[in-house]
């Protein structure tokens, strides 16, 4: 950034609550104060009894899901609410980033440095992350000290409702490095959402157009909302179809389903078994890694259950995927093509490479086959 336009950002905070928006009612957006209709407390005071936190929990066997959006909670409903509200119904605690990074308190940030979470409903939270110059996000990417603060911000939260394994959901570039950061810190997988064509958007910043490819290469799992990104984006880079899966848009609830759910989820625990006490077995029973108190054969069959999850989670998203919907779900094979965003003949390979990857493991033809 030249030096003008570092100016502009110093100055910007002030000027617009100083100046611009009581000289011209009606220019700040309504959303900046939409989000503080909900009840909110400072990040840095302790845990309070009645606070909006208070309530803020799920299943202790699910993951928390970190969002990253690329719209604001608070205008029109659009996918990132959707997810969130999808993950939330099944239980995940979900912490929804305030994308405004700032701009949305209504005090300069020489007064007020405190980062901010509410409770918008169930189990969705809402972060708000104040940066000192509150960069508007759509228009450069961050600095490495910048995405450090949003995820010092996420890791606080995080202690105060008690830290979970985690998933992160990215639906803008402009995160990636802090997801990139907290996936080596804690080992929370990155899933980049790919829901629109950015290059189609002229107030998005060009550097973020490149930041896009970076995250396309650097994510765990890439989700698509159509055929048109995923083929477009397969052009330019082939590489990525291993780990991608279509997931299409809703307009009231998540048609993807609970299917989804658990490769993401699954997906999370490839990243934090060796951090995790429990292990989830394919058919959705948690297990504890050591239970003395089992009977001999429930104790074998667990042991199994335990050596299977292993292997299934050894195999790719797409593999992963096809092989819950048919053995899990026992979906036909057009279905699961639909799912997958794949032809039949595809959801055969997969299937036929995931046996094959499974037949193999020499555990399980000792412990599970035999």
């Amino acid at each position: 950034m030249n030096p003008a336009g570092r100016w502009k950002e110093i100055l910007r905070p002030y000027y617009l609550r100083w100046i611009y928006f009581p000289l011209a009612p009606g220019a700040e957006p309504p959303a900046f104060r939409l989000c503080w209709r909900h009840p909110f407390e400072k990040l840095g005071a302790g845990r309070s009894a009645g606070g909006p936190l208070e309530a803020f929990a799920g299943p202790s066997h699910a993951p928390d899901v970190i969002l990253y959006p690329m719209t604001d909670w608070h205008t029109r409903i659009q996918r990132s609410q959707q997810l969130a509200r999808a993950f939330a119904a099944l239980g995940h605690r979900v912490l929804y980033l305030n994308p405004h990074l700032g701009r949305q308190f209504d005090t300069v940030p020489l007064f007020d440095r405190e980062h901010r979470v509410s409770c918008l409903a169930g189990n969705i939270a809402e972060l708000h992350v104040r940066l000192p110059r509150e960069p508007v996000f759509h228009h450069r990417r961050l600095s490495a000290a910048e995405a450090r603060i949003v995820a010092a911000a996420i890791e606080r939260l995080t202690e105060r409702i008690g830290p979970r394994p985690a998933l992160q959901l990215v639906s803008f570039p402009v995160w990636m490095e802090t997801a990139g950061w907290l996936r080596r810190e804690h080992g929370f997988p990155v899933i980049y959402d790919c829901h629109d064509l950015l290059e189609g958007f002229p107030n998005v910043a060009p550097g973020l157009l490149e930041a896009e490819q970076d995250a396309l290469a650097a994510a765990d799992l890439v989700l698509f909302s159509s055929r048109f990104l995923a083929e477009h984006w397969l052009e330019r880079r082939p590489e990525i179809e291993a780990k991608m899966l279509l997931v299409r848009n809703a307009a009231d609830a998540w048609s993807a389903g609970p299917w989804l759910m658990r490769v993401l989820r699954n997906l999370c625990l490839d990243r934090v078994r060796q951090r995790s006490r429990r292990v989830e077995c394919p058919l959705n029973e948690e297990v504890a890694v050591s239970d003395a108190d089992a009977a001999p054969d429930a104790a074998d069959e667990r042991r199994r259950a335990v050596l299977l999850w292993d292997a299934v989670a050894g195999l790719t998203p797409l593999q992963r995927g096809a092989v819950v919907l048919r053995y899990r779900h026992d979906l036909p094979y057009v279905e699961i093509a639909e799912q997958l965003g794949k032809s039949v003949d595809h959801v055969g390979v997969l299937l036929h490479q995931a046996l094959n990857v499974l037949r193999a493991s020499p555990a399980l033809r000792a412990e599970v086959l035999s």
